[in-house]
């Protein structure tokens, strides 16, 4: 016979086993939120503060890298349509460590000509500063995950005193110049080879005008991309890059109502669904959608683009539903199990000589120099060289006439 007391007790372990379970439960769903190592945003005002304290503390992108810490998003962010801080710091500095949204996002934001920064020269490369308009000006080695960007405005303009191109063009997108060395493939926080992975892009609209000659932006050109501006590696580079270099990871990254306005009277200018340019690098693009997106552009310069010695790209348009270009001989860029659903609208003064489009890069350039060079094209396990690619083409009225891009001998 059960005794009260007994009874009493049972009910004592079987409620101590059910919190047990309910704490368990409650821990793994908010594990990252209690996670020491998390800086969290929960609102607009954490997001502007570190944002704000960011842009001058000049090395607070390596102390949060180097102990382990990252961003950690705990709730939406609706920006109410204000203008954001760049993330850069004073120095050659910018996303060297994680931000994960946690399946939130950020919305609501504009970055206008009072946000163009120029990224410094990397030490050890012949690589020049960029100009850039992006919320994340440099990536070396940050991650952005599980993170969705919202109702975005990208607007510049020469018409305001605050705008100066200059002769590296300007490179557009949430990050503007992902920068690679090859150093590993994971890119956990602190190592150079940036993540992106499992991010949306959802209404993202650029509005650029450019009034410059052709000579402003010919062998650097506008490069813009719903993600990234230039996605390049630039300690491999050259001849240095090999098929065992570091491979640089996008995986699964779904854009939705991109939409590209670009009124230009001359220079090059880029436009890919995901980065608007390559260069030197080993990158893959898998898993990805480009939705919904129409690319507007024109371009009344005429002087034809010269592909060969300087690669003076003069006044060309380029455009990919992934990749608008790469323009640098040296490259491998994989494209597994992505689509694109994109309107080209262009008026070229020179279409039939300028104008480079396709369903997944807009054009590639070849090397003529040495057989050695890395120069791989891989679209869904179909590897080839570029020199063997089918080629496509665009018409006069910025009609694509067919699906595979167009690649152009240097």
């Amino acid at each position: 016979m059960t005794t009260t007391k007994s009874k009493n007790l049972f009910k004592v372990i079987a409620i101590a086993i059910l919190l047990s379970f309910v704490a368990l439960a409650f821990m793994a769903c908010n594990g990252k939120e209690s996670d020491p190592n998390a800086i969290k945003i929960s609102n607009y005002d954490d997001l502007k503060n570190f944002l704000q304290e960011y842009s001058t503390s000049e090395y607070l992108d390596l102390d949060i890298a180097n102990e382990g810490k990252y961003l950690l998003l705990t709730s939406d962010i609706d920006c109410q349509n204000e203008v954001l801080t760049p993330l850069l710091t004073t120095d050659y500095h910018g996303l060297e460590f994680k931000i994960d949204g946690n399946g939130h996002s950020i919305s609501n934001f504009v970055l206008d000509n009072s946000c163009i920064r120029t990224t410094e020269s990397a030490t050890g490369t012949s690589v020049s500063g960029y100009r850039v308009l992006s919320l994340f000006p440099i990536s070396v080695g940050g991650q952005l995950v599980d993170i969705e960007f919202k109702n975005v405005n990208f607007v510049a303009s020469p018409d305001d005193d605050q705008l100066t191109y200059g002769s590296g063009g300007i490179k557009v997108g949430i990050v503007g110049y992902s920068k690679s060395t090859g150093a590993n493939e994971t890119a956990e926080s602190g190592n150079t080879t940036s993540l992106y992975q499992n991010v949306k892009l959802t209404n993202i609209n650029v509005n650029i005008k450019n009034f410059a000659s052709t000579a402003t932006a010919t062998k650097y050109p506008f490069s813009i991309g719903a993600l990234i501006g230039l996605d390049a590696d630039t300690t491999n580079f050259g001849a240095d890059l090999q098929a065992t270099s570091s491979m640089a990871m996008r995986q699964n990254i779904t854009v939705d109502n991109f939409n590209v306005t670009a009124d230009m009277a001359g220079g090059a200018i880029f436009v890919g669904g995901i980065a608007g340019q390559t260069h030197w690098s080993r990158v893959t693009y898998q898993n990805c959608s480009v939705t919904n997106s129409t690319f507007t552009i024109t371009n009344t310069g005429a002087t034809e683009a010269n592909y060969t010695g300087s690669i003076a790209l003069n006044d060309s348009i380029s455009l990919g539903g992934i990749v608008g270009g790469s323009t640098k001989e040296q490259h491998e860029i994989v494209i597994t199990d992505c689509t694109t659903d994109i309107d080209y609208i262009v008026e070229s003064a020179n279409a039939d000589n300028n104008v480079n489009a396709g369903q997944f890069i807009g054009v590639v350039i070849e090397s003529n120099s040495d057989e050695g060079d890395l120069q791989i094209i891989n679209i869904n396990d179909a590897s080839t060289s570029t020199s063997t690619c089918v080629k496509g083409a665009i018409d006069a009225t910025g009609t694509a006439v067919e699906n595979m891009p167009k690649y152009v001998s240097k």
